[in-house]
């Protein structure tokens, strides 16, 4: 396209001799250039009368100038981009040379008359050039004026794309603000949705909180209601063996009182107040029937027990006018065999046979003074029914022991290996007992129940069973007890709140196996014999290792004795599972407890009748109330309470009596506490008791 473009240009259409000097013309060309060059006549003629009308119009202004004039004024407005001067310089070079030019070729022609042709060549060439910078000049400002609109185009252009573009990046913008604005919409309805289901999700877990909550309290309610119940059962039975405790008392007591005036043997010196005494028994005795039948029909209740204190009150009260009006009439008869005797004095001829009566009356008055001193000893130390009770059950555990003597005692390999397999099914059971759950206690209830009825139990990978030999049933029902009684001693002295679940253990086996109550209660009698309470007294012939050993204390090897404070700390172990045999329910809380609160009740009645003992009485007392005082309370009510008033202020005296200086530590302890308990009218319930809820854990 460069080669087309030049070819069609002024310059490309002239015409170039290359062979000139093949052709021999070098002097030809030479002689051309230094010649001056020839113009043709119409040239000359016409340069010749431009220049003479050059030199006429000499005073009239130069068109060209004008031309050049507002080409340059035309340059200077459409020419931006060249400078002012520069152009101005350029127009006065031109006007100059032309001025110059015509200046020559007029003083040529008036010198010669004839006009020189070089010079015309010369105004004719600088007319061309101005001719030819003319038309430059116009085709100049002719393309300037081209670009100027090209540039206005593009400026117009440039704008409008500018307002578009502006117009574009406001749509842009306007629709990314719409955008924006739809997401923040769009967020802003997913927020709401978040939160309505949010709303939604905490109404329904608020509707299921509150339909587990209602199902709660109602098993709350139905479980409080069926406690209550439980409650009002055990209550009722408490109070019922309470009652038939004190009509056992009653009935024991107007027996004696009706045997010892019907019985005395100087009857004709009673008075008739001896009459009304057995009446009044009798009527009492009636009356207490009553109130047993009518409990016994009806439901037994604290009234009921209050009046049943009422009429065993009432009896002693008899009994004791019994004992001043037989000692009355003992006078009396005394006094008539004195003045008898007088009167047979007076009679010389009777006096050998008065002397021989009154030694026979001496020896029959000394023999019931003994007899009245041993009892009057015994009952220092246990009551008679205590001691009735304390000698069976000595007896059934030692038949009990007869009967698998010979199986502990055999030397049979099989044998032994089959004790050894029992003893370990027995003690590793014991041992785990724990208050962890009650599915953890009822486990260890059934496999003792288990294996007390025979069935096989699993013990070192073996399965044993106490039918195998006859004596087995026997050998594991009293090692059961003992290892039960020597959890006090191992567990229960150190842990009090373990006593509850050996005695829920203890309690579950009782109830489906009465013998082994009895044996447990052998066994803590032959431990600690304060819980029959027995205050044992030592032989003639006893010697002091025998005598501490049956009071439950330990020798070491070197045959000394243990310390008051370790001795006193297991007695304690032994008390605390004992009391709580009594306080704790029964796993089938309808079923009627063995070793129920009225036995408490008679513990503490016996041991009030005994002389207290230094140390261990203020210890027995004071964890037997601890653990059963508060149940005794919810039983007895007020009578408890009056008990522990007469405890406080006629017993506890004999308690501080007999305490040596310097072991106040126990006398300490109970005298505060039973100021507590006077003071507030109520005891705590005992530390680690377990609830009713407990088996379903």
């Amino acid at each position: 396209m460069t080669t087309a473009a030049l070819q069609i240009s002024k310059k490309g259409g002239l015409v170039y001799d290359s062979c000139w000097f093949k052709d021999g013309r070098l002097h030809k060309i030479i002689n051309q250039c230094n010649s001056p060059p020839k113009l043709s006549a119409g040239v000359s003629n016409s340069g010749y009368q431009q220049i003479e009308g050059c030199s006429l119009r000499t005073q009239e202004p130069n068109p060209s100038d004008s031309c050049q004039h507002s080409t340059t004024s035309l340059y200077k407005n459409t020419r931006h981009d060249v400078p002012e001067e520069k152009a101005t310089n350029d127009v006065m070079t031109v006007k100059r040379e032309q001025q110059m030019l015509r200046t020559s070729v007029i003083n040529s022609f008036q010198s010669s008359g004839t006009p020189d042709p070089s010079a015309l060549v010369e105004v004719s060439i600088l007319e061309c050039q101005q001719h030819w910078k003319t038309e430059l000049k116009k085709g100049v400002a002719k393309r300037q004026n081209e670009v100027e609109e090209y540039s206005s185009q593009l400026l117009e252009q440039a704008e409008n794309s500018c307002i578009m573009f502006a117009e574009q990046q406001n749509e842009k913008v306007r629709m990314l603000i719409q955008q924006m604005q739809n997401v923040q919409l769009e967020s802003e309805e997913m927020r709401q949705q978040r939160i309505r289901h949010h709303q939604d999700r905490n109404k329904l877990h608020d509707k299921r909180m509150e339909s587990k909550l209602k199902t709660a309290r109602q098993k709350k309610a139905e479980a409080e209601v069926e406690a209550e119940n439980i409650r009002r059962v055990t209550e009722k039975q408490a109070y019922l063996d309470s009652m038939m405790n004190v009509y056992k008392q009653v009935t024991e007591s107007s027996k004696k009182v009706c045997l010892q005036l019907e019985s005395y043997k100087h009857r004709e010196f009673l008075p008739s107040a001896a009459t009304k005494i057995m009446w009044k028994v009798q009527h009492f005795v009636e009356q207490a029937e009553h109130l047993v039948n009518d409990a016994k029909v009806k439901g037994a209740s604290m009234d009921q027990v209050e009046n049943m204190h009422k009429i065993v009150e009432s009896v002693m009260f008899c009994q004791e006018s019994t004992s001043k009006v037989i000692a009355e009439a003992d006078r009396l008869a005394q006094e008539d065999i004195s003045r008898k005797a007088r009167i047979k004095a007076s009679l010389a001829q009777q006096q050998a046979a008065v002397v021989a009566t009154t030694k026979t009356s001496v020896t029959c008055r000394d023999k019931p003074c003994q007899k009245d001193n041993e009892n009057t000893v015994l009952q220092e130390t246990i009551s008679a029914e205590a001691l009735k009770e304390y000698e069976m059950l000595r007896n059934k555990q030692l038949q009990e022991t007869r009967v698998y003597k010979t199986f502990t005692e055999t030397n049979d390999v099989q044998l032994k290996k089959y004790r050894c397999d029992l003893r370990k099914a027995v003690n590793l059971t014991i041992n785990t007992i724990s208050d962890h759950s009650g599915t953890h206690l009822l486990k260890k209830i059934h496999r003792l129940k288990s294996l007390l009825d025979g069935q096989r139990v699993e013990s070192s990978g073996r399965k044993e069973s106490v039918s195998q030999i006859t004596e087995g049933k026997s050998f594991v029902r009293d090692l059961l007890a003992e290892k039960l009684v020597k959890q006090s001693d191992e567990q229960v002295s150190s842990n009090h709140d373990s006593a509850f679940p050996n005695a829920a253990v203890a309690v579950a086996l009782w109830c489906d196996f009465p013998e082994i109550g009895e044996l447990i209660l052998a066994h803590f009698y032959l431990k600690c014999p304060f819980l029959v309470p027995y205050n044992i007294t030592k032989g003639q012939q006893q010697s002091n290792e025998d005598y501490y050993k049956s009071l439950g204390y330990n020798y070491a090897s070197d045959g000394t004795i243990e310390k008051q404070d370790k001795y006193l700390k297991r007695m304690s172990g032994f008390m605390r599972l004992y009391a709580a045999i009594m306080v704790t329910q029964t796993v089938k809380n309808s079923s009627q407890h063995p070793y129920g609160i009225d036995h408490a009740w008679q513990w503490l009645a016996r041991l009030l009748n005994l002389q207290p003992q230094p140390d261990i009485t203020a210890t027995m007392l004071f964890d037997f109330l601890e653990v059963c005082g508060n149940t005794l309370a919810a039983v007895y009510g007020k009578q408890f309470f009056k008990l522990l008033q007469v405890l406080q202020t006629n017993y506890f005296p004999k308690i501080e009596a007999v305490t040596p200086n310097g072991s106040g530590g126990p006398v300490t302890r109970l005298k505060t506490f039973l100021e507590v308990c006077i003071h507030t009218q109520r005891i705590s319930p005992p530390k680690g008791k377990l609830q009713p809820d407990f088996w379903r854990t």
